[in-house]
Order: structure tokens, then sequence, then C-alpha cells
């Protein structure tokens, strides 16, 4: 719980002050963080592989994009498509790599599990139950590896689209809001590794009713919320 709350504020100041920031790194920090102040061991081969990755994960993107624009590019001169086919492609393209991208790897944290019998937890941060790391999980789980488990949690929290995104209305109008946006994947989540729920119990507030937008052409503008925006769930 510290270690979640600790990335969630870190998240949040960093956000408001327009730093680039990455959920995944404010978590692995806040788990190092708690190791050093509990005496836990931490896998220093584990965590050289992920600070790697953070460094070599947007090399390997930019050199890929430097491959892909010229072979693109010569390929849209040399069939030289309608401007409406054109449009349709990208669409397409857009959708096929959003879903190849969710299948493969998640964002935020999410889908913690913990286990009683040797204090034996786990965690996996994927949006998608289709991913790796959520097949993972369902193989450790139906093994037995991980024990009697006794508690499901997952964690999404950051400032509000609004910071980033330049029409951000829709959000916060009736019919959207986080649960509609993101709830279906942390719930699926935690039903494909735990099972059917047999109760839920919710709370929600509206934490602001306006919403200031910080980016595009509005802005500076203020949006009407009309739903609730921070929710706390028992299942």
């Amino acid at each position: 719980f510290s270690a979640a709350v600790s990335a969630a504020i870190t998240v949040y100041i960093m956000t408001r002050w327009g730093l680039p920031v990455s959920t995944s790194q404010a978590i692995v920090g806040a788990i190092v963080g708690w190791n050093v102040y509990s005496g836990s061991a931490t896998d220093l081969g584990t965590l050289t592989t992920i600070v790697s990755a953070w460094f070599f994960c947007p090399l390997l993107a930019g050199l890929l994009a430097a491959i892909l624009l010229p072979i693109i590019s010569w390929i849209l001169r040399k069939t030289k498509p309608h401007l409406l086919r054109l449009d349709q492609a990208t669409r397409w393209a857009l959708l096929l790599a959003g879903a190849f991208g969710a299948l493969g790897f998640g964002a935020f944290f999410g889908a913690f599990f913990g286990a009683s019998g040797g204090g034996a937890s786990g965690g996996d941060a994927s949006l998608t139950f289709l991913g790796g790391g959520g097949q993972l999980s369902r193989q450790l789980l139906d093994a037995g590896e991980i024990g009697d488990v006794k508690l499901g949690n997952f964690i999404f929290a950051f400032p509000g689209v609004e910071t980033f995104h330049h029409n951000p209305d829709s959000w916060y109008k009736k019919g959207g809001g986080p649960i509609i946006d993101m709830g279906p994947y942390f719930f699926t989540m935690l039903v494909h590794l735990l099972g059917p729920a047999k109760n839920v119990r919710s709370r929600g507030i509206k934490v602001k009713e306006n919403r200031n937008i910080d980016e595009g052409p509005m802005k500076d503008e203020k949006g009407i919320v009309e739903v609730t925006t921070s929710y706390t769930f028992n299942v």
C-alpha cells in the first residue's frame, strides 16, 4: 500500500510540474524504497534488466521508426492510394497497432495479488488478460506456486486526461469517466486471475466540479465534470 501511494503521489507531482513520467518507473522506485526501509532484499539482476529496458526502449523505438518511415513513404509513392483509402488504411493501422501494444504490454500498475503461506506476493501490470503478464500469472496460480490467494487489488491513479488531451470534455460527460474508460481492463484481470465476484460494494466522489484544460486549443478553458471521478471498491 505504501509503495502504491508513493508512486501515485510521485506521478501526480511530476505531472503537475509538466515533467514526463512513467507509472512503471514510479512503482519500481517505490518498491525499491520500501525494500530499503523494511530490510528486504532487492533482486539486483531484475532491477538492472528493468532499468536497462527504460534506456534501450526509446532507442529501439526510434530506430524502428527511422527504418519504417522510408519504407512506408516508398510504398505510398508507388501505389498512390486515393485519399479516402489512405485514411481508411491509417485508421486500421492505428487500431492494429493499439491492439498489438495492448496484447504485448501494459501501462499503469494493477492486478496485484497477495497469498498466504510464506508471504508470497505478485503483480501484473498488463492492461489485458491476453497479455503475457496475465497469462503467466494464470499459469502460476494454476500450478499452485502462488499459494492460497486471499486478496486481489488494483490501483489506477493519475491527475486526469485534461493534463495532456486537447479535448477531454467527453471523458467527464455522462457515459464517460474512469470506470467506463479504464475499469474494464482491471476488473477483467481480477476476474481472470481470481474468479467471478460474489459481492461488489463501492463508493465514489466527484473531486472537482470543473477541470482546467492544460493542453491544445482549449488550453486554460474549464470543462464541466458530470461524472464521479474517484472510486473505491470492495469486490
